[in-house]
């Protein structure tokens, strides 16, 4: 009898023990999923951003000005229209989309402080560059097919104006770009040291058309399907009638297929802007730019000289 009296006590305090021992755990874990809600309730309720990635393109924008509508502007539209009335498979289509000249794509840190965005950044900054309306001109008055794309080539001015304008841009906005970029796979196939030189750019600017890799255009087709031999003979006897022209616009946009501006966030006037000329200068490395630099191909960054209009 005692002996059953001691098993029922011990089976009693061992269960006592388990029920305390559960009870333990589910206090634990409430406490962390209380601490964790209002770690939620303070970070939604605070000023830390929450970074996003937001590809954009910074770009010059052939459009209207005083004098008329740029003739890139209408070279760009006039290709456009003669790709679709040939080929069903054109997929850029300027009814929806924006001729432009790309100086710099890539992703930006898009936070959650609306009051100043990543956009308002960029603004900010490329205005106080005081950057004045450019002369550009074409490579040739024909349409170059390469692959898929079909572009009109512009040229780098003698004075190096393009380039500098590009390079400036470049310099003062990467601190706002998302870092470790996916290499693009198209890298992978292209010869050294262009490859290396591609691959450097990616990781350190997000772009691998920066700098030397810079070669500024105008994209007015993508086909994957014709052929290239069929598209250049329906553009060969197309004349741009269009070596020069002036832009007056910087624009910064979202970015859809193929490389194309869908929708313009913002619009920067430079025609009122004071000329900005580059003027020779030294790098660490011993190696005057902009001139220079078109025949050593070293990014570099520098100083400006403004003169009067």
């Amino acid at each position: 009898s005692f002996h059953i009296s001691y098993l029922a006590i011990h089976s009693l305090l061992t269960q006592k023990r388990k029920m305390k021992s559960y009870l333990s755990i589910v206090i634990h874990y409430f406490l962390i999923v209380a601490q964790l809600f209002l770690l939620y309730s303070k970070l939604s309720n605070s000023n830390v951003a929450i970074v996003e990635a937001m590809t954009l393109d910074i770009h010059l924008k052939p459009s209207m000005s005083h004098t008329g509508t740029s003739c890139l502007y209408k070279t760009a539209i006039s290709a456009n229209q003669k790709l679709h009335e040939h080929f069903k498979t054109e997929q850029i289509n300027f009814n929806h989309t924006i001729p432009h000249i790309t100086l710099y794509l890539t992703e930006f840190q898009d936070d959650s402080n609306h009051d100043k965005n990543i956009v308002n950044k960029i603004t900010e900054t490329i205005r106080q560059l005081n950057l004045h309306k450019l002369e550009v001109s074409s490579s040739s008055n024909n349409i170059a097919v390469n692959g898929s794309y079909a572009m009109l080539e512009i040229q780098l001015d003698e004075e190096g104006m393009l380039q500098y304008i590009s390079d400036t841009i470049v310099n003062h906005t990467m601190e706002y770009i998302m870092s470790n970029q996916p290499i693009p796979t198209w890298i992978y196939d292209l010869p050294e040291p262009e490859r290396s030189r591609k691959i450097d750019y990616v990781q350190k600017y997000g772009s691998p058309n920066v700098f030397d890799e810079f070669e500024p255009h105008l994209t007015v087709g993508y086909d994957e399907i014709a052929s290239i031999e069929e598209r250049k003979d329906i553009l060969k006897d197309f004349n741009a009638d269009c070596i020069d022209d002036v832009i007056f616009e910087i624009g910064v946009g979202t970015v859809g297929d193929f490389g194309t501006v869908v929708n313009e966030l913002v619009i920067i006037n430079l025609e009122s802007n004071q000329k900005v000329t580059p003027r020779h200068s030294v790098l660490d490395e011993g190696t005057s730019f902009y001139m220079d630099h078109i025949k050593s191909n070293v990014p570099r960054t520098g100083t400006v000289t403004i003169e009067e209009q």
